[in-house]
């Protein structure tokens, strides 16, 4: 728990060194000063990591002292709203900063990727030393964030990521609270801060605790492109100075960088915000108008082509390759766009937010003030955007023919877009009608309690009913790595043909741990198949031949759970309902450790 605070301090210090980059530039919001700031430092180390081929950690230690020359900007900082969603956001930042990470992706590529940077200070390469990352060509804004933390307190920071994920998400209800009393619905901020914390966090329609507290990116997108689009919608019409245009460009350089497929969320962004100058200007939009979103182009357009040029140049495996426009999936259209649907049909709170804006924005804009018809029609077309920019991936990207049918995780990938509709649904709701007098204490002290109350069920590390022991695995890597000479070669053993993700992540957190230990990464064998998934034998009827499918070099073995078949294989006793570490001895092995427990 100590490492835990350790990292969560050093991130929150991180967090302000990357908010006064932002203030140098005249960025007022103390939301958008942290992701053009982040969006600096991402360019930055982008440029000078692929172009340059400098170390990154003399990078960082520039732009930490640009960022102490810029502590005195934060005067000009807008604090108003923010103070309050701080101080009402602290439960929740308490809970982020306890959280381990679990998630199958976070063992597979995103603390990987942290780890690389941490431990060869550069990117992936082709001459360079491999990645135990699955997805070592993903951008690595996030992982700067981690690199930064590790950096600063001397420590592997894999809960930096987690805490920043936090951060964001009071970022945005801060704007949030902005928004509300921008709308004149009450002047008083604590209220204000309440309603927007608990609308775009705990109990927000697209709030998923296994997204939100955790080092994947997908909220994190969703997050930072909420904060760009508050700053664009509460600009209002005088939103078209060069240095709003240059700030949206910079913190567009920051998202393009956290997913691959983060450059089409900003890409349906300039389109609505397009339409919205148009929408405001009848059609005739001035020359002048359409300055900010020319120049928020560059940044953006840079950073990703710059790390999409590295990406094929050194790390050319995991590549998304989009066919021939013959060779699309026409056919499997119809069952792509039912996957879709059904997923919307389970993510309720969200579709009923994308067609509160889209029915507000189109149908009863007449009856809506201004800015909420701005805000409705924006939602609107970031949502609609999304669903046909998906239809269109899942279409021409080569994924197979029956995983396009499927549309793979479309859940997911809701996520970034769901804080911006969200966001934009806000000023439709009838909330004059919460705002008493009477309830100005209340509302806060709630804020709190919810907080306070949802803390068990916030905790994604946690052991439930029928849900993986997340902890128990790690804790189990740890200790099998810990049991292992320096260079042995491990093979995974998984017995099941119908292997899930219980058994598929315990590798992952093995290998990781392993590395972290700065165990070789060609010492962790698998037997068949490409790393990091674990190895199936199939032994129906048991052939004691499998255990020549174990090379020479193979001297210990992990088993995911006893019984007469991989007894028979591994040529010792293993009890049914436990987990083995077994060594090789001669023709067979022989158990090492064990654990009471199937994997």
């Amino acid at each position: 728990m100590s490492e835990h605070l350790i990292v969560a301090a050093a991130t929150y210090l991180v967090a302000i060194l990357v908010m006064s980059l932002g203030a140098l530039i005249g960025v007022r919001r103390p939301a958008m000063a942290l992701v053009v700031g982040w969006g600096i430092a991402t360019l930055t180390l982008v440029l000078l990591g692929t172009v340059g081929g400098m170390a990154l950690s003399p990078v960082l230690a520039a732009l930490a002292v640009l960022g102490l020359c810029g502590l005195f900007r934060w005067r000009r900082l807008e604090w108003r709203a923010a103070f309050p969603v701080l101080v009402l956001g602290l439960p929740y930042l308490a809970i982020a900063a306890s959280i381990t990470p679990a998630g199958y992706d976070e063992y597979s590529q995103w603390l990987p990727n942290i780890l690389y940077l941490v431990r060869y200070d550069h990117f992936p390469s082709l001459g360079g030393d491999p990645s135990i990352s699955i997805h070592p060509g993903y951008p690595h804004a996030s992982a700067f964030v981690g690199l930064a933390v590790s950096r600063l307190t001397g420590i592997l920071a894999e809960t930096a990521v987690i805490n920043w994920n936090a951060l964001l998400n009071l970022a945005v209800g801060g704007l949030a609270s902005e928004m509300i009393l921008a709308r004149s619905v009450t002047s008083n901020r604590w209220c204000s801060a309440a309603i927007g914390l608990l609308a775009n966090g705990i109990l927000s329609p697209a709030f998923v605790p296994a997204m939100y507290l955790s080092n994947y990116g997908d909220a994190i997108t969703g997050q930072v492109a909420a904060i760009m689009v508050g700053e664009i919608l509460l600009g209002g019409i005088a939103f078209a100075r060069r240095s709003d245009g240059l700030a949206i460009g910079l913190a567009a350089a920051s998202l393009v960088s956290i997913r691959q497929d983060s450059f089409s969320i900003f890409g349906i962004m300039l389109i609505a915000w397009l339409l919205l100058l148009f929408w405001r200007a009848r059609g005739r939009p001035s020359p002048a108008s359409l300055l900010g979103p020319l120049l928020s182009l560059p940044f953006p357009l840079i950073t990703w082509w710059l790390w999409q040029h590295y990406q094929i140049e050194q790390i050319p495996e995991g590549v998304a390759s989009v066919q021939p426009w013959a060779a699309w999936y026409w056919g499997d259209l119809p069952a792509i766009l039912g996957s879709i649907l059904a997923v919307l049909g389970h993510k309720c709170g969200y579709t009923l937010a994308l067609a509160a804006t889209i029915v507000g924005g189109g149908f009863f804009y007449r009856k809506l003030a201004p800015a909420v018809r701005e805000s409705a029609l924006f939602g609107a077309a970031m949502g609609l955007g999304h669903l046909v920019s998906m239809v269109g991936i899942y279409l021409a990207v080569d994924t197979g023919g029956e995983a396009a049918r499927v549309a793979p995780e479309f859940w997911r990938f809701t996520q970034h877009v769901a804080p911006v509709v969200i966001f934009c649904a806000l000023p439709l709701l009838p909330l004059r009608s919460v705002f008493k007098d009477r309830y100005a204490l209340y509302l806060p002290v709630a804020v709190i309690l919810i907080e306070c109350a949802a803390f068990p069920f916030l905790r994604v590390d946690a052991p439930r009913p029928k849900h993986t022991v997340y902890v128990d695995l790690r804790q189990m890597a740890q200790e099998m790595a810990n049991s292992l000479p320096p260079h042995a070669h491990v093979a995974m053993v998984e017995m099941d043909t119908d292997a899930g993700t219980i058994q598929e992540i315990f590798p992952l957190h093995y290998r990781y741990l392993a590395l972290r230990a700065e165990t070789p990464a060609d010492s962790i064998y698998m037997v068949a198949g490409t790393p990091p998934r674990s190895v199936t034998l199939a032994a129906s009827p048991p052939k004691s031949k499998e255990f020549r499918a174990f090379p020479p070099e193979v001297d210990y073995a992990w088993v995911s759970d006893g019984g007469p078949e991989p007894s028979l294989i591994m040529g010792t006793d293993l009890a049914i309902g436990s987990s083995y570490l077994l060594r090789r001895d001669g023709d067979h092995f022989v158990i090492q450790s064990s654990w009471p427990r199937r994997i």
